[in-house]
């Protein structure tokens, strides 16, 4: 199946994959506004896959700041349905988190679902 698709291997799969990982609301938000250009680059995108949309943006405490989480929100989303029915690129989010536990430890943290 690899030839088939004029790939010599699982490595050269990889090398068309983009990966980052977004510590907090204003890296997803910069990646996000990337996208556009991202495209206007490499031109044939076949995906956007983002694990847990709403990680980033739970747990602030600031409440001026969580009052704008909604309209972040928003303005994400809007910016991938853009990409989405303009450039046709398939948009996959989710929405979900899991608990890491540390062997040997009782330390834990949130991640998003898919892992790291």
């Amino acid at each position: 199946m690899i030839h088939s698709a004029g790939l010599d291997s699982p490595n050269d799969i990889m090398d068309k994959i983009l990966i980052r990982k977004c510590t907090d609301r204003s890296d997803l938000m910069a990646t996000i506004q990337l996208f556009s250009n991202l495209v206007k680059i490499k031109g044939n995108i076949g995906g956007i896959f983002i694990d847990s949309i709403a990680h980033p943006f739970r747990f602030i405490q600031d409440i001026d700041i969580r009052r704008k989480n909604g309209g972040h929100l928003y303005r994400i989303c809007e910016t991938l349905n853009h990409l989405a029915y303009h450039e046709h690129i398939a948009v996959v989010v989710t929405n979900q988190v899991t608990l890491k536990i540390e062997d040997n430890s009782e330390n834990s943290s949130m991640i998003p679902a898919l892992g790291e």
